[in-house]
């Protein structure tokens, strides 16, 4: 994926194998310093691991808009649709009472899957919208999920949008 800088998104925040501009007031997390999140050393290979995160800094106590972007290492063998295949049951079983709304094709970059579905965290309905594909130059699989609170969904989603054609493979 190449990388569209945005004015509105004036921060740029980099793991190991992505990079991507987010709004002002939003700050990166270091995955190993949260608890339960696989690192590239406990989740090799086609399941994954974290990147990046980033997320908002809210003004008071409430679920924070975020972005989670996972990496995969795929085997030769595995083919891009089985990936796709995989990676959807994963989300399903990894995120508790997740239910999944729709799931479509996006092609910016080649192929690729857009889901979209909703969950209960503590009391709050989220939202998440996440889109996967697989880079053609590094065999690498890439999953960005972005969550917010259902009711902020309406304005959340222009920021997610206008996050996702900034995200760059490095």
């Amino acid at each position: 994926m190449s990388s569209r800088s945005n004015p509105d998104l004036p921060q740029e925040f980099a793991g190991s194998f992505v990079k991507v501009s987010a709004p002002a007031g939003w700050v990166q997390l270091d995955p190993a310093g949260i608890p339960g999140v696989p690192g590239a050393e406990t989740a090799p290979g086609e399941a994954g691991h974290v990147d990046l995160i980033c997320a908002e800094r809210p003004d008071s106590p409430r679920f924070a808009e975020n972005c989670v972007i996972t990496v995969a290492e795929l085997p030769e063998d595995v083919s891009a649709e089985n990936w796709f295949r995989d990676s959807t049951t994963q989300l399903m079983n990894s995120v508790p009472g997740f239910q999944l709304i729709d799931i479509a094709e996006w092609e910016p970059v080649g192929p690729g899957l857009l889901r979209s579905g909703v969950y209960i965290q503590d009391t709050v309905s989220v939202t998440a919208l996440q889109w996967t594909w697989v880079s053609e130059t590094s065999r690498r699989g890439f999953t960005a999920t972005f969550s917010c609170s259902t009711r902020d969904c309406g304005t959340a989603v222009e920021r997610f949008l206008a996050m996702i054609v900034t995200l760059e493979e490095i």
